[in-house]
């Protein structure tokens, strides 16, 4: 039973963190969630880049996000 009550626990934690970077990824400059966005959805996806064009794709990538959000 106690593993249950874990588990249920784990999936809306989980659930409720994919919910914020799923919203997150539309916020803007001064927005609740763009200090998200920047901070955990970008170095998440940043540090699956292994090899070195893909980090510097990556780096072009965000340079046109910011672009775009002003």
């Amino acid at each position: 039973m106690a593993n249950t009550k874990i588990f249920a626990t784990m999936i809306l934690i989980l659930a409720s963190i994919m919910g914020t970077s799923f919203a997150a990824e539309r916020a803007l400059p001064g927005d609740a969630l763009y200090g998200f966005k920047v901070g955990v959805n970008e170095s998440v996806r940043g540090a699956f880049n292994f090899d070195a064009q893909d980090r510097a794709q990556w780096e072009i990538t965000k340079i046109e996000r910011r672009a775009q959000e002003k």
